[in-house]
């Protein structure tokens, strides 16, 4: 190798040792930006105070006012209607014992007079055979040789005069029926009710099998209640001893609400759902004398039920957010720390939840959300 080659070789490694060394010191001195100390997260929740009260359950459920009492309206004797009174018209309230409407009289009033007519027959046909009764017995006082009883009796006409006096009571007995008849051509209401079908009209030919028309009692209304089965043990139902648990009966599409009570509970679940069904009974739904501006309850209408349960003593309450898993509680304890409890949920709604044990009072219980609840972990707890 010549000295220039050498020379030039030299040349060409020293100069990429020097770019390489201050590629090198560019690399250990280039511009860093500041570490930060890192900083533990402590999720910050809002806690609830719970106390502890006596509480009375609301329960809430839906239902659809039905008739307390409702009669198909039937003539009991047959005939053309003459005349249909005032207010006994579809829609309209009818007292009790107002007449409703009046079947023509005439064959009725004929045959009443037929049979007192018959009666009066019969009756002298009684006063002859006990006439013929008084002579048969003095001939048979004079008669020396008594014979036998049964000929005694055939002797002194006692079959005839029992024979007559058995016509006499059927007459008489067909006579009220036929008085009965006469009155039952005019037709009244049973009872004041709100007339809610009617079918017949002045010159209509009515008769015994078919309706005329359709009664609502208006004194009362029901309304036929569905909610779960866990409810059932909350309410009072009436009895001897109680009135039932007071409702709250609001109407959802009208500006009307009611006070009822719950009635009993009917001996059937639905068949969809499985849920309970109970009455609730409403007194004076239609009108309230102390009342001037009263709405009045429609039959059929879809209702909102509030009702007022059993009372629970000393239980604690919280939000209903504040349960996880249906019976566990997040406590913020004196070091800020979580603890998870188990409770014993008495009931619980939409809004909150009454516990019985395994939280005491005065506990401050987590209403926030945590991505993942830890037994002890560090939490920061605002009151809210």
């Amino acid at each position: 190798m010549s000295r220039d080659s050498f020379l030039k070789i030299t040349a060409a490694i020293l100069i990429i040792l020097l770019g390489a060394g201050i590629a090198f010191w560019f690399l250990q001195n280039r511009p860093r930006a500041p570490q930060e100390a890192s900083v533990k997260e402590v999720p910050r929740v809002y806690v609830h105070k719970a106390k502890q009260k006596t509480r009375k359950v609301l329960i809430q459920a839906m239902g659809e006012v039905v008739p307390a009492r409702e009669v198909a309206l039937k003539p009991r004797v047959s005939g053309q209607v003459i005349e249909v009174f005032e207010n006994f018209e579809l829609g309209k309230v009818v007292q009790q014992d107002q007449k409703l409407l009046k079947i023509d009289p005439a064959d009725y009033k004929l045959a009443l007079r037929q049979k007192r007519s018959e009666l009066s027959s019969t009756l002298a046909d009684l006063e002859l055979e006990r006439g013929q009764q008084e002579v048969a017995r003095k001939e048979w006082n004079m008669l020396a040789n008594k014979t036998r009883t049964e000929d005694s009796n055939l002797a002194l006409r006692k079959p005839q005069l029992k024979k007559v006096k058995s016509n006499l009571k059927r007459l008489r007995a067909a006579l009220d029926k036929a008085r009965l008849d006469l009155e039952r051509t005019l037709m009244r209401a049973p009872f004041e009710g709100l007339v809610t079908q009617k079918s017949v009209y002045k010159g209509s030919e009515i008769g015994t099998q078919g309706s005329v028309a359709t009664l609502v009692d208006i004194g009362r209304y029901w309304v036929k209640a569905s909610l779960p089965l866990n409810r059932l043990p909350w309410i009072e139902f009436a009895s001897r001893e109680g009135t039932g648990s007071k409702v709250e009966v609001i109407s959802k599409g009208r500006d009307g609400s009611w006070q009822g009570r719950a009635l009993r509970m009917l001996g059937e679940l639905e068949e969809q759902g499985r849920m309970a069904k109970i009455l609730v009974e409403v007194q004076d739904p239609v009108r309230r004398a102390d009342q001037d501006s009263f709405e009045p309850m429609l039959l059929n209408d879809f209702v909102h039920l509030e009702i007022h349960g059993k009372k629970i003593e000393g239980v604690v309450t919280v939000p209903n957010s504040a349960l996880h898993s249906g019976d566990k509680v997040w406590v913020a304890s004196d070091d800020a720390r979580l603890k998870i409890r188990q409770v014993d949920v008495l009931w619980e709604n939409e809004e909150k939840a009454f516990i019985g044990s395994g939280l005491e009072p005065g506990a401050e219980v987590v209403t926030s959300t945590i991505a993942t609840p830890l037994e002890g972990m560090e939490i920061e707890p605002v009151q809210e």
